[in-house]
Parts: C-alpha cells; sequence; structure tokens
C-alpha cells in the first residue's frame, strides 16, 4: 500500500520511504520549519519513525529526554542516544535555497573517544532520488566533539579543515543548547556556518558572536548547498551523545525561542513522496 503526503507535516510513522512525485511549494508560517522531540516510547528505534539509516550498525534508540531551563522544547517527550559504532541516520526537512537555517538542539556529551573529526550531527543537500538535484549526500555544516569529549568543533564540510573550542569547554553529563546556523550566500564557495553554545538559557536576540565560526565555504570544499536535512551519525565504539529537542527554523527567534509570525513568509520547496511499507 502506497500513500503520498507531504513532508511539511510531521508523520513519520512509516518505515521506508521512497520518490515518486516532484515538489509542491508551499508557503509557511514564518520561519518554524520542522521539529524532533523524540516523542515516541523509550526503547524505540528512529527508524520505526521515519529516520532513514544509509550507514548500517548499531541502531539509534530513543531514551529519556534532556531539560534546558527556558529552552522551548525542553521536558517533551525523549531524546535519541547516539552510542558506539552503529547507524548513521538522517530526515529530511522542507528545502530552503535563501537566507539563513538555524538548528537549535540540546546536547550532553557522556563519551567520545577515536580520532577528532567524529562529527555526530549535520545538515545535507536533497539528493536526487528524493527529487533534489544533489548526487550525493552533501555533509556540510558538521558539528563535531573531540576526542577526549572536552570540545566542540564545527566545519563546513572537510573533516579535515574543522575548528574547535579550547581550554575543556564542554563539561562530562552537562546538557548544553546549540544552535547551528548555515548561511545561503548567492553564488558558489561563499556559505557561511556558524556554531552557538550555552551553557544557561540565551537572550532573546541573537549573539553578536557565535562560538565558533562563521567559517566559509572555499573552492577547496564541495559544492554550496541549500539544507534540506538533518543527519545524526555514531561513528566511533566510544562515542555516547544524546541530542534532543532539534528546532529547525529560518530566524533565531522561531528556532530558539519559539516565536513564529506571519509577516515575511518564506516559501520553501516540500517535497511530495510516496510513503511505503515495501523495503527498497
Amino acid at each position: 500500500m502506497r500513500i503520498l503526503y507531504d513532508m511539511c507535516k510531521k508523520a513519520w510513522s512509516f518505515h521506508v520511504f521512497f520518490l515518486a512525485g516532484l515538489f509542491s511549494v508551499f508557503t509557511l508560517s514564518a520561519q518554524e520549519i520542522w521539529t524532533e522531540n523524540f516523542d515516541y516510547n523509550i526503547g524505540d528505534l528512529l527508524t520505526e519513525h521515519g529516520w532513514i539509516a544509509n550507514v548500517s550498525g548499531e541502531p539509534a534508540m530513543v531514551v529519556s529526554g534532556l531539560s534546558f531551563d527556558g529552552y522551548v522544547a525542553t521536558g517533551i517527550g525523549g531524546a535519541v542516544q547516539l552510542e558506539g559504532d552503529g547507524e548513521a541516520v538522517y530526515t529530511p526537512f522542507p528545502k530552503v535555497s535563501k537566507g539563513s537555517v538555524y538548528a537549535a538542539f540540546l546536547v550532553q556529551i557522556n563519551g567520545a573517544g577515536g580520532a577528532n573529526g567524529q562529527y555526530f550531527l549535520h545538515l545535507w543537500e536533497l539528493p536526487t532520488w528524493m527529487g533534489g538535484t544533489s548526487t550525493k549526500f552533501d555533509y556540510d555544516a558538521r558539528v563535531y566533539c573531540s576526542n577526549d569529549g572536552k570540545n566542540i568543533g564545527l566545519s563546513f564540510s572537510d573533516n579535515q579543515k574543522a575548528l574547535y573550542t579550547t581550554s575543556d569547554f564542554i563539561d562530562k553529563y552537562r546538557t548544553y543548547l546549540m544552535v547551528l546556523k548555515y548561511e545561503v550566500v548567492p553564488g558558489n564557495n561563499n556559505d557561511k556556518v556558524s556554531l552557538y553554545v550555552f551553557d544557561s538559557m540565551t537572550s532573546e536576540v541573537e549573539p553578536e558572536n557565535p562560538t565558533l565560526g562563521p567559517i566559509v565555504s572555499t573552492s577547496g570544499d564541495k559544492d554550496d548547498i541549500f539544507p534540506a536535512g538533518i543527519g545524526l551519525r555514531q561513528g566511533h565504539q566510544d562515542i555516547n551523545i544524546i541530542v534532543d529537542g532539534i528546532r529547525v527554523a529560518t530566524s533565531w527567534e522561531a528556532a530558539v525561542l519559539g516565536k513564529t509570525s506571519d509577516i515575511g513568509k518564506s516559501t520553501l520547496e516540500c517535497p511530495r513522496i510516496w510513503l511505503s511499507e515495501n523495503k527498497i
């Protein structure tokens, strides 16, 4: 049985997706694009709720949620645990082709391990098989933890060019609010990525200076992307990271504070796909 459904709506109860249609263009209520609070049963697999695995291994599983005073997505549902050398999972959201994309999320780093260059969250471009233009998964805007778990890193796309915080920036078992920002700049090799990290709730306006960045794409990196999804990666046997409360929006206020407005609506492309119970 196949059912046509708009990806703009949050209906992730099917196991496997495959493309059978083109894009529809929607005018959405201002800046909020997509949210994931992992509001599922403890022990559920992300792949049971619409996330797609593209690297096999130990599955990404729902655990108890994280708390962060003042954050709009705190205390809702569970969280996802990234543990061991396991699955890499991803899910699409409506593509943004201009302006900025903010991905706010809670994170707790309980273990790291491995060499620097182990990213655990990233944005990506929509591939051709889902109606996009990319012939590969462009894992741009990557967030890392250092091999000792004490520092956070960021790169545009190249693992060898990741920029890290210093001086034991992260406390083990403490929950942080992070905001990943991707700026779509017209032209090639000039998009920007930035990362903000907070140990307590931030003000209502975007800080002037990010914790890391902005990092600008260069000709040595892959092409610029139009952000169209988010991915989570379990990349080393010693990794133990919990992620919760992901909010993707086109404004700081919408992503971090949950404030949206119908003023200045943006047009986003939302793929319409066939959802199927059949494996591909």
